[in-house]
């Protein structure tokens, strides 16, 4: 497994990325505010920092956090599609 996920490339894709991201870096974590994912997201990365941890951002006030931020981006993506 550890081989397989070593040798994987994963593919640039023709999309707009919604990164939600913890506010408190870990000591091994990415430094930069895309963790990487820019190259990959032909149409660029939205970054939401969330407070709180890697696991306190998915409980209590940062769960509501993510889920507002991520029906505003869901509401927005919807608005663009009929758009079209």
């Amino acid at each position: 497994m550890r081989l397989s996920a070593a040798r994987y490339v994963p593919g640039v894709l023709p999309v707009k990325m919604e990164l939600f991201r913890a506010e408190e870096p870990r000591v091994d974590g990415y430094d930069y505010p895309d963790m990487g994912w820019r190259g990959l997201a032909q149409m660029g990365v939205a970054v939401h920092t969330i407070p709180g941890g890697h696991r306190s951002m998915l409980a209590g006030p940062g769960a509501r956090i993510v889920a507002a931020r991520l029906q505003e981006c869901m509401n927005t993506s919807a608005l663009s599609a009929l758009e079209q």
